[in-house]
């Protein structure tokens, strides 16, 4: 409670309307990313200070509020989640996520759980842009990072059928974003890779037989 200026009088925030106390929840808590360590526990890296003390104030704004930092904001998962992370209620309100993909972990089947726990974690999942690749000098290797990124794409349109997906490959000739149904519409024409022999290649250089220059 704040005085108000010029008066012996003191402002309730909760005498407010509560269409207004929601405005305010979404102006404070609303349009951030937040990355996430997903190890041993689901936990904000480096998260602004007092990012959710307005949620410590009282019993009753804590209930009205404490979805608004999930379900507004957008957080930063890397591989993944790890299925015995130590995940707080309230992530079954996140509705959106990155996930960033260095490398390739994914045909791997305890990667792979990582993205197959996720429907049970977040079921109100409903955008998940996916990131792949690094800036490798290779033509070859650009190849790689297209065919990494659609596995991963494959793997996530199957656990979330109706959430909105896009898929961003980075290269040395910069970022190409593939959206919903043009990359839901190439996952099911991709088939075999365009190049004969990638596969191939693709599993000799996961393995360290190719070096990161190609």
């Amino acid at each position: 409670m704040t005085k108000l200026d010029g008066k012996n009088r003191t402002f309730v925030f909760l005498s407010l309307p509560p269409e207004i106390r929601n405005n305010i929840y979404e102006y404070v808590f609303g349009n951030n990313e937040w990355k996430v360590h997903t190890a041993d526990m689901f936990k904000a890296k480096n998260p602004p200070p007092n990012a959710l003390s307005l949620l410590q104030t009282c019993r009753t704004i804590n209930l009205e509020a404490q979805q608004y930092p999930f379900r507004l904001n957008t957080f930063k998962l890397k591989h993944g989640l790890n299925p015995n992370s130590v995940i707080p209620t309230g992530a079954r309100w996140i509705t959106s996520i990155v996930l960033k993909n260095w490398g390739s972990w994914y045909d791997e089947p305890r990667y792979r759980s990582r993205i197959f726990c996720l429907p049970h974690h977040f079921p109100n999942l409903h955008k998940i842009d996916i990131i792949s690749g690094r800036e490798y000098e290779s033509e070859r290797l650009m190849e790689v990072i297209e065919l990494e990124g659609m596995m991963v794409a494959d793997i996530v349109s199957e656990c979330f059928p109706e959430a909105f997906l896009t898929l961003c490959l980075i290269t040395t000739k910069g970022k190409t974003v593939i959206e919903d149904s043009q990359l839901r519409k190439r996952i099911a024409d991709y088939g075999e890779p365009a190049s004969p022999g990638l596969l191939e290649y693709w599993t000799e250089w996961k393995e360290g037989g190719i070096s990161w220059d190609g």
